[in-house]
């Protein structure tokens, strides 16, 4: 059989080396070298479909749209005119630290019945160590590119009605403002 892809360099094998080093298998694979009948194939595709376990979730979650807000309060809230009551610096948390303070604060200021917050999580880019593995483009923040998903997530997606990134007067693209629920009164 020819080989119809390309040529692998060093570095990718290196690379490669380096991804599956710690990688165990979950079971030894049993090889058959003789060749089953079509009867047999279905009865063991119909056992391991009735023995597999159910579906672990999905480590992303399902994001749903961000909800509306009338013409009038998406544009005030998109161009920075909308009273701002409360703000919280993310500058210099880890992930797990940011995101404890940010639930703590959106938490509060919801409490609290403030409607539009800014969030500040500053541009990132300023670490020019390349990781391979990570999912987040090189040169982008870390928190900037978390933060939607942990509003698009519970428990903050209960109080979090929709969040727009700042105008350059309130952090730029370092910042958010974020857009809270309004309470219902029992």
């Amino acid at each position: 059989m020819a080989n119809k892809g390309r040529n692998i360099n060093d570095g990718e094998l290196s690379l490669w080396g380096r991804f599956i080093e710690g990688i165990n298998p979950l079971h030894k694979s049993k090889t058959n070298t003789s060749n089953p009948s079509p009867t047999q194939k279905k009865q063991t595709h119909t056992q391991s479909r009735k023995a597999s376990p159910p579906l672990a979730p999905t480590s992303h979650p399902i994001q749903k749209p961000q909800q509306n807000l009338d013409r009038r309060t998406l544009t005030k809230l998109k161009s920075g005119k909308m009273d701002i009551e409360g703000r919280i610096d993310l500058h210099g948390k880890t992930q797990d630290q940011a995101y404890h303070a940010l639930k703590g604060f959106l938490t509060s200021a919801f409490a609290q019945q403030k409607r539009c917050v800014l969030v500040i999580t500053g541009k990132g880019g300023r670490h020019k160590q390349e990781d391979v593995f990570s999912s987040i483009p090189q040169g982008q923040g870390v928190l900037k590119t978390r933060l939607p998903d942990w509003l698009s997530t519970s428990p903050l997606n209960d109080i979090v009605l929709r969040h727009e990134p700042a105008q350059a007067k309130h952090g730029g693209g370092g910042a958010f403002y974020i857009y809270l629920k309004r309470q219902r009164t029992a």
